[in-house]
């Protein structure tokens, strides 16, 4: 009787054939997700790789080609492209620096001083009083002269007489009367400026010694050795 309730309380279940099937499913799919798991995250790691090898190459270059390449110059970057040609941009090289202007018509200077030798040394010293220079007929022509304006003849080398703008602009300052003293604007302001000490120096150097003495001069057969015969109008500016 015991063994009999004994074989009934403990008797083996038989599987059955669906959950063998079931159970056979299980053990192959393990490998199966393992593999998948395994490619997904092979596949994850060389995009990550790549990406960063990537990031760290552009990094890289852009370290290398700034410290190798030769530094921006914006002034000359800014002149050449808002400038019309010059000569004055390649042989002088255009600097900006911020200058406080004291425009104020009740500080005295040595410019708006009477009459007198120190005052005319002063605007000869701005270059108020400078010649005409040379320039190369391919400079002049880069400028926008041509066959009107004033030319130097070629046995003495050629080139065109020119004027440097600025300069030329000292003869035209507005002449201010101090007996009719109206209200006026505030000039005290700040402007971003061109080196003009360099500017200046360049136009005095481009003066030619040869034409100086033939300017002065009141014969028209020296005047004529100088200047080229289709020379008709004025002078050019730079």
């Amino acid at each position: 009787m015991a063994d009999a309730h004994k074989s009934a309380e403990y008797s083996p279940l038989v599987a059955t054939d669906d959950q063998s099937e079931s159970h056979d499913d299980v053990e192959l799919a393990k490998p199966c997700i393992f593999a998948a798991f395994r490619n997904r995250l092979l596949i994850v790691s060389i995009a990550s790789l790549f990406i960063v090898s990537n990031i760290m190459c552009c990094l890289l270059g852009a370290y290398f080609g700034r410290s190798t390449s030769p530094a921006v110059d914006l002034d000359s970057e800014c002149s050449f492209h808002t400038s019309k040609y010059s000569p004055i941009l390649g042989e002088v090289g255009i600097k900006y620096t911020d200058v406080s202007f004291n425009g104020s018509f009740m500080r005295q200077n040595i410019y708006r001083r009477p009459a007198s030798p120190e005052v005319d040394a002063a605007w000869e010293a701005l270059g108020a009083d400078y010649r005409p220079g040379i320039v190369s007929k391919e400079q002049g022509a880069a400028a926008g002269l041509g066959s009107r304006h004033v030319q130097r003849s070629d046995k003495f080398g050629g080139g065109f007489f020119v004027n440097v703008e600025g300069l030329h602009h000292l003869h035209c300052l507005v002449w201010y009367n101090p007996r009719n003293v109206t209200p006026f604007p505030d000039f005290n302001t700040r402007h971003k400026c061109k080196n003009f000490d360099a500017i200046r120096e360049w136009a005095k150097g481009i003066q030619p010694h040869v034409y100086i003495s033939a300017l002065i001069s009141s014969t028209l057969s020296t005047r004529s050795s100088v200047f080229t015969p289709q020379s008709n109008s004025g002078l050019g500016f730079v």
